[in-house]
């Protein structure tokens, strides 16, 4: 606890001390002017003036103490007032219980919720004491009015202070909590922006791979067939360094689209990949040397099959297939793969396959990177269902259920396919 004391509570010693000087000083020369009025006070000729003046300080001296809790400030006063109380004071006897009052204010107001009300009781019988001491002297009434008229002033003085303190304490104590919670909204509102951006980082370093993944892939395996023909073929070469060049420029295109979306400027001139997309990105998988067949229902179309689902879900329905056929050509670059979509009614599956390759290099079980994290990822945002893992022939399978948003009412007519 702090020992250097508060201004507050330093300004209060200060009153306190000041009206009960004043009430001091005063008294006696009310009783010296006006002979009708039978008080009988100490002067500063007096010892017992001097004795009551010295309480009255130790009083404030203790509502100014800082290393010790309001509540025992509060209980120290009040000892002193029945201390003082001892010493004939006549009809400046009240004086001594001024100082209680402000002392029971404080210790309310800095109250717990927690904290025990025994010191307030504590006070109010000190406060009592004093009080039927400084009466019983009089004797001008009997013992038991005497009692009761210093209890029920020992109670106004100690609890309506305490229930103002108290009040006040109350409204201070919710004016902090309120501030409080709209801190931790703020810290909360951070934490959020936070996570979104450590998703959308995530999702630009997904979607980077993704694409990287894809084009590069197909680069390698040019390059591996460049190496072998520059010397047999080198005409298949030339139009093989072609391609290379137009994989290179369709991979700065998309890192370019990608990088559009994050200026404001430049999002109406993206368009995000769909569906439809795929009817060239299955030849374009094919022409950089990958054993790719595109299978869809008969006497329907790709367009036909896109209907009802949103642009998320194609777009990650595309993204879904372009990786798997990165993970083939990456995996199984001389294995046939199939990409078969299938028209389930309220859904759409699309099954990405590939053979078992016997001449690819082994290269880890394909759960690293952020490919089919990726993945999963597309899948959940879109309430997909995506299964992936091995076939029985050792190759590699890739399914996803897309659901529709609206039924196709063609579709709708030929019920739901099993």
């Amino acid at each position: 606890m702090s020992r250097v004391p508060r201004r507050a509570d330093v300004v209060l010693a200060g009153l306190v001390a000041a009206s009960c000087l004043a009430m001091l000083l005063l008294l006696p020369l009310v009783a010296q002017t006006e002979p009708d009025i039978a008080v009988s006070t100490p002067g500063p000729s007096d010892w017992p003036w001097w004795l009551a003046l010295g309480g009255v300080l130790a009083q404030s001296a203790c509502l100014a103490w800082s290393s010790a809790p309001p509540q025992h400030r509060l209980i120290a006063v009040s000892a002193l007032a029945a201390a003082i109380a001892i010493v004939p004071l006549g009809g400046a006897a009240g004086i001594v219980l001024l100082a209680v009052a402000p002392a029971a204010y404080v210790a309310a107001r800095r109250r717990a919720a927690t904290d025990s009300w025994t010191p307030w009781i504590l006070a109010t019988a000190l406060a009592a004491l004093a009080g039927t001491l400084s009466s019983l002297r009089s004797g001008d009434q009997s013992q038991l009015v005497e009692t009761g008229a210093a209890v029920l002033q020992a109670a106004v003085i100690v609890w309506l202070p305490t229930l103002a303190g108290s009040t006040l304490g109350v409204r201070a104590a919710a004016r902090d909590a309120r501030e409080r919670e709209l801190i931790a909204r703020a810290h909360e509102h951070e934490a959020r922006v936070e996570a979104a951006l450590s998703a959308e980082r995530t999702a630009i370093a997904r979607e980077l791979h993704d694409i990287a993944a894809h084009h590069l892939s197909g680069i390698a395996l040019m390059a591996s067939a460049i190496s072998q023909q520059i010397d047999t073929d080198p005409g298949a070469a030339k139009s093989s360094l072609a391609d290379v060049r137009a994989q290179t420029r369709t991979l700065l295109d998309e890192l370019r689209g990608l990088v559009a979306l994050l200026r404001h400027d430049d999002c109406a001139a993206v368009e995000v990949e769909s569906l439809a997309g795929l009817e060239t990105l299955i030849p374009a998988a094919a022409a950089r040397g990958l054993d790719v067949t595109l299978s869809v229902p008969a006497g329907t179309s790709l367009r036909a099959l896109a209907q009802g689902i949103g642009p998320l879900g194609q777009f990650a329905a595309y993204r879904t297939v372009q990786e798997a056929l990165a993970n083939a050509a990456r995996h199984a670059p001389h294995a046939r793969c199939a990409v078969t979509l299938s028209d389930l009614g309220t859904a759409i599956e699309i099954v990405v396959t590939n053979a078992h390759d016997a001449a690819a290099l082994p290269s880890g079980d394909g759960q690293g990177g952020f490919g089919l994290r990726g993945m999963e990822e597309r899948a959940a945002l879109t309430r997909a269902r995506l299964n992936y893992g091995p076939t029985d022939d050792g190759g590699w399978r890739v399914a996803l259920r897309v659901p529709r948003e609206s039924v196709p009412e063609a579709t709708a007519d030929s019920g739901d396919a099993p």
